[in-house]
């Protein structure tokens, strides 16, 4: 997290615009929340972490119940995500709690930009790394160009610009350029008086280059030093060189400094070549670290895929054990019924047998059953005409037996 504090007016939102533009192709996601302390008030925290999740996550109609369910979807839909987020206007902790409660709300690599007038509200909110608008005054301040006596600080330009020291001639070749960049740039207050030469005009109307004395180039010197941190000064390109070349103009005129001066000088030297070689190893380390974290990312994401694959392949493995116990416990009972099928076949293949010599039995008895049927049949063929002949001459005795009762004589 970073904070830019000051009065109203000094750039805070410009500074904060000018980074957001510069980085944010660096980022997967960006949200710059403008004019926080009015929007809350009209409309309350929810509103601010809709519009927040809005940007970033690209989803449209999120409806939040409450800041605490606004907390726990930030928490949760951004704790993996690169983000650029500013906070711009911010007047009480808890705009910061709702919206940015700390850093490992987003993912690696994150950048909370926040611009308040309230510096004990980032400390309080645990921001470290802080940085002031300040108003210089009119001796610090740019010079004015005029065309009708020499260079002298015009008060009406420093108090319109809040004593921002400026290089006219950049402005005006940027101003005919880019407006929007120029304005910009001088809100920001990177445009300082050149530290070589300041081009003035004289009575007649005559160029002069007017040389910066001893006091000046230490002057301007002390300026950068205080009023940036050393990242900035190391990082910028622009600021850097300016550096260099008031160290190397003082150098120039050793002579003239005092010996306090003198070891300042060689050991400051000594110190920001040092420093600005440790930052562009520091530059390349971390470049490599982020394509390291990148990696060890993508790695990570391929071993919980794979770890996801190897549950699921797990589960599958575990599942056709099952089957495949129940399969075998299937073939044990069919192989223990097929035993008892066979013991039952052999017992039929016996009975089959008994049965056919039962049958071969039984066909030779009723070949002879037959045999004697036919004997029978003629027997009784035999018997039946002898009945017949029979009763005949039972019925021919009973008719004589009558006829001899009636020739009874007596």
């Amino acid at each position: 997290m970073v904070g830019i504090h000051g009065v109203g007016g000094m750039g805070k939102t410009t500074i904060a615009r000018g980074v957001y533009n510069l980085i944010g192709d660096r980022f997967e996601g960006l949200c710059f929340l403008s004019d926080v302390r009015e929007i809350s008030n009209k409309h309350g925290l929810s509103h601010l972490q809709q519009i927040l999740l809005t940007k970033i996550v690209g989803e449209k109609d999120i409806k939040l119940g409450d800041v605490n369910e606004g907390v726990s979807i930030i928490k949760r839909r951004l704790n993996r995500k690169k983000v650029l987020l500013v906070l711009d206007d911010v007047d009480k902790q808890q705009q910061l709690q709702a919206l940015a409660g700390s850093c490992n709300w987003f993912g690696w690599g994150s950048k909370i930009i926040i611009t308040t007038r309230d510096k004990q509200l980032l400390a309080r909110h645990g921001v470290q790394r802080m940085y002031a608008t300040k108003e210089l005054n009119n001796e610090e301040a740019g010079l004015s160009k005029s065309q009708e006596s020499v260079c002298t600080p015009n008060s009406k330009i420093n108090q319109v610009s809040k004593n921002i020291p400026m290089d006219f001639e950049k402005v005006k070749k940027m101003i005919e350029k880019d407006p929007v960049t120029a304005s910009e740039t001088l809100l920001t207050g990177k445009l300082f008086v050149s530290p070589k030469a300041q081009k003035c005009t004289t009575q007649s109307g005559q160029p002069e280059v007017q040389i910066p004395s001893v006091e000046d180039l230490q002057k301007q010197l002390k300026y950068l030093l205080t009023q940036f941190d050393l990242g900035s000064l190391i990082s910028d390109d622009t600021q850097r060189s300016t550096i260099c070349s008031y160290i190397k103009d003082l150098e120039m005129k050793f002579d003239a400094l005092p010996p306090a001066h003198r070891i300042f000088i060689q050991n400051f030297r000594i110190f920001f070549i040092n420093a600005a070689s440790n930052y562009k190893k520091l530059h390349e380390v971390s470049n490599k670290e982020i394509k390291l974290k990148v990696e060890k990312e993508d790695v990570l994401k391929k071993l919980e895929e794979a770890r996801d694959k190897d549950e699921r392949m797990s589960a599958l493995i575990s599942s056709a054990c099952l089957r495949v116990k129940e399969i075998v416990s299937s073939i044990e009972e069919l192989e223990a019924q097929l035993v008892n099928l066979k013991k039952e076949n052999k017992a039929f293949e016996h009975a089959i047998v008994e049965c056919s010599k039962q049958k071969e039995n039984l066909r030779t008895d009723c070949i002879s059953w037959a045999n004697q049927s036919r004997e029978l049949v003629v027997q009784l063929t035999e018997t039946e005409e002898i009945v017949q002949f029979l009763e005949d001459q039972v019925e021919a005795d009973e008719t004589s037996f009558q006829a001899l009762i009636a020739s009874i004589p007596f």
